[in-house]
C-alpha cells in the first residue's frame, strides 16, 4: 500500500510541475530559444551558401515549428525531459509554490513580459560579445604565444 501511495505521489507531482512549467510560460520560451538557435544557424549557412533559397529558410523554420509543437504539447518528449528536469530539483512544496507564483498577477506579469526580455537579453549579449571581441582575440593570441602556441 505504501508503494502505491508513493508511486500516485509521484505522478501527482508530477503533472503539477507540468502544471507549473506550463503556467511559467518556459515552453515558449524553449520555442523562442529554438527558434533563434535555428535563425543564427541558418544566417550563417546562408553566410557560407549564399546561394540558398529563402524558401530553403522558411521551410526549415516551420517544420522547427511544427516539431517544437508536438514535443512540447502536454506528454510530447521535450516537454516531459523539461518537466522531470524541474521534478528532480523541486520538492512539493516548492513546485506548488512555484505554482502560486505563476498564478499571481506578478508571475502572469513576469510570463507576459519574459519573451521581450530574453530577446532585448540576447541582443545585449550580441552587441556585448561584439564589442569586447577584438580585445579578447589580443589577449587570448598573447596569452597563447607566452605559452608558446601560436593559433592561426
Amino acid at each position: 500500500m505504501q508503494a502505491t501511495w508513493a508511486q500516485g505521489s509521484a505522478v501527482d507531482k508530477f503533472q503539477r510541475t507540468a502544471r507549473m512549467f506550463e503556467l511559467s510560460g518556459a515552453s515558449d520560451l524553449a520555442k523562442q530559444g529554438a527558434d533563434a538557435a535555428l535563425v543564427q544557424s541558418l544566417k550563417v549557412l546562408h553566410t557560407s551558401h549564399p546561394d540558398i533559397a529563402d524558401r530553403v529558410i522558411a521551410v526549415a523554420q516551420e517544420e522547427l515549428k511544427q516539431q517544437l509543437v508536438r514535443d512540447l504539447a502536454p506528454g510530447g518528449a521535450f516537454l516531459v525531459q523539461l518537466t522531470e528536469s524541474f521534478d528532480k530539483r523541486f520538492s512539493e512544496e516548492e513546485i506548488d509554490a512555484l505554482i502560486s507564483f505563476y498564478e499571481s498577477p506578478v508571475g502572469r506579469k513576469l510570463v507576459a513580459v519574459q519573451p521581450t526580455i530574453v530577446e532585448e537579453n540576447m541582443q545585449i549579449g550580441t552587441a556585448w560579445g561584439q564589442k569586447i571581441a577584438p580585445e579578447l582575440i589580443r589577449r587570448i593570441d598573447r596569452a597563447l604565444a607566452a605559452q608558446g602556441i601560436k593559433f592561426p
